[in-house]
């Protein structure tokens, strides 16, 4: 006892700063430990570990997990949790049927009876909205919330417990030691309506609790993805949901367009789109200046449909689409959809891109459209189309002069593993940058945004395959290339 005694006499003398210094090698139940030595130092690690560990957590749709968020709501650790994290987590048919099977050679089944529970349990809480009401309630108390997230992986940085260490949903490592099953982000053929609902749940629950002011929606994902049916609005919803959305300034999607598009009446033939329900959600983000669109699966021309479409000006040339056609009798009622009106961001400041293949007029027009507000871009695995893919063009080079001309004043511009499309068959060029570390990136923050773009379009390279049709086609073509580009342009304007 005196031993314990004048070792906490030793460390209540230390300075803060030592302690949360010597805390800093500690595991997370080493911490723990320490923490609860005595009521002094309880409170005096309080504000770090509150920042450490609650500031930004990660639950999931299973009753134990949302019971531990409405129990933390309650708690005096409600103000530290900042950014709230759903995860697509969950027990699965699969699991259960991986778990019957070990426990048939095992002889074993508490685990299998528990994981059993547990997916009816998940089940019933999602089919009687029970989910909804307990998020609800945790949000009511947690007005410091300002980021709520969507994720389908467990994010590293858990740097107490080692390199491997990630940060898991509540609940997920307890339920592996109940059952020996780890809980799944994948699931059977409703994966992507399962997507649709937590994400349509966290909006919903934002919705009902007016003590929180969340300002971004980031979903992250990096094996599923977001149909269109995710951003449907019904009629119903909209007094709840309007709110919540005109207070968002930052939102990140990762698309697909899985299901079948609406169709309009257009002044030739039939027109259709994939991003009805999306184009109707973004028109309602007021306050938007964040905005980032992965389209993992999402075919290129549907992408640069809706980036054409954010491109637009409300007060643009009217569209004439909705005009009956007399050879389509269907289309004539009077009840057909028209294609959503062009949206208006008054405060779009930072445009991020990424997944998919696009022309270069496309973005040079979507960065005009937002000329007065946007100060930074971001392309992340972005494949630029050459008009003329018969010459071997530097389309990049070109991109970084078209800006450079279209009287942008931007602050920052981020580029990550690029490619030039320059067939539609054989590997594609990669794009790399000279005297970059890696040479697949290049990032820059400054004033000085001619003397970047110059540096950007002298650095650029395109990795042409050692064999390739293209072998004997001169480069020297520039202007003809960017006489192509002007053209597309111009058709877009008188559009």
């Amino acid at each position: 006892m005196d031993s314990q005694s004048s070792t906490s006499s030793r460390l209540l003398s230390m300075p803060l700063e030592v302690l949360l210094h010597i805390s800093s090698y500690l595991t997370t139940p080493e911490y723990g430990v320490l923490r609860l030595v005595c009521k002094h130092l309880e409170a005096s690690f309080f504000n770090s570990f509150a920042k450490e560990f609650f500031s930004k957590r990660q639950f999931m749709f299973t009753e134990f997990s949302l019971q531990a968020l409405v129990d933390i709501s309650r708690s005096r650790l409600a103000p530290s949790l900042k950014y709230l994290i759903i995860s697509l987590e969950r027990p699965t048919t699969v699991m259960l049927i991986e778990s019957d099977e070990r426990a048939g050679h095992t002889g074993q089944y508490e685990g299998f009876n528990r994981l059993k529970e547990e997916l009816m349990s998940h089940e019933c809480l999602r089919s009687t909205g029970r989910d909804f009401e307990m998020l609800a309630e945790a949000l009511q108390n947690l007005s410091g919330v300002r980021t709520v997230g969507v994720r389908d992986y467990s994010s590293h940085g858990r740097f107490r417990d080692g390199a491997g260490a990630r940060w898991s949903s509540y609940g997920a490592s307890t339920l592996y030691q109940q059952t020996g099953s780890r809980v799944r982000h994948t699931g059977l053929h409703d994966q992507s309506y399962y997507q649709c609902h937590v994400f349509q749940t966290i909006l919903r629950a934002l919705g009902k609790s007016s003590k929180v002011n969340a300002e971004r929606f980031e979903v992250i994902l990096r094996n599923e993805t977001l149909p269109d049916q995710a951003f449907y609005i019904p009629q119903y919803l909209e007094p709840t949901l309007a709110p919540v959305l005109a207070n968002l300034k930052a939102l990140y999607l990762d698309l697909d367009h899985r299901l079948p598009p609406t169709r309009f009446a257009g002044r030739d033939s039939g027109q259709c789109c994939y991003s009805v329900a999306l184009m109707k959600f973004l028109s309602k983000l007021a306050a938007l200046e964040h905005l980032r669109l992965n389209f993992q699966r999402y075919e290129p021309v549907h992408a640069s449909e809706l980036l054409q479409w954010l491109s637009k000006r409300p007060d643009g040339p009217k569209d004439q689409s909705g005009l009956a056609l007399p050879d389509q009798p269907a289309l004539q009622a009077a009840n057909t959809p028209k294609p959503p009106p062009p949206v208006e961001f008054t405060r779009l400041n930072q445009i991020d891109l990424g997944f998919t293949t696009v022309k270069l007029h496309v973005l040079v027009e979507l960065y005009k459209r937002y000329q007065s507000t946007l100060r930074s871009i971001s392309l992340h695995k972005l494949t630029l189309e050459s008009a003329n893919r018969m010459q071997k063009i530097n389309v990049w080079a070109q991109l970084f002069d078209k800006i450079s001309k279209s009287d942008l004043n931007l602050s920052s511009i981020s580029l990550r593993s690029l490619k030039q499309k320059c067939s539609d068959f054989g590997p594609w060029p990669v794009i790399t940058f000279k005297g970059t570390t890696p040479d697949s990136e290049k990032n820059w923050a400054g004033s000085d945004l001619d003397c970047a773009l110059r540096e950007f379009r002298d650095a650029v390279v395109v990795n042409w395959p050692e064999e390739t049709d293209h072998s004997d086609v001169s480069e020297e073509s520039v202007d003809e290339e960017a006489d192509i580009d002007d053209d597309e342009e111009a058709e877009m304007d008188e559009e």
